[in-house]
C-alpha cells in the first residue's frame, strides 16, 4: 500500500505487481504484456479507493456512537 503523496515511484509498483499479483521475478514481469500490466494497475487502484472509503464509512459510524 502506497502511503506517499503523488504516483508510487516505479520500483514499489515493480515490488507489488511481482509480489502481489504476477507472483514473479522482475525479469518474469517484463514479459507480462503492458496491457494487461495496466488492467491490473487500475484494477489495484479501484480496490485501494474502496478500501478506503469503507474505512472512512465505518470510523464516521463508530464516531456516531
Amino acid at each position: 500500500m502506497w502511503l506517499g503523496t503523488g504516483q508510487p515511484p516505479a520500483q514499489y509498483l515493480t515490488l507489488v505487481l511481482c509480489r502481489d499479483v504476477y507472483h514473479c521475478t522482475p525479469g518474469e514481469l517484463r514479459e507480462v504484456p503492458l496491457r494487461e500490466v495496466l488492467a491490473h494497475l487500475t484494477c489495484l487502484g479501484v480496490e485501494g479507493r474502496v478500501r478506503q472509503r469503507e474505512m472512512e464509512v465505518r470510523r464516521r459510524k463508530g464516531s456516531r456512537k
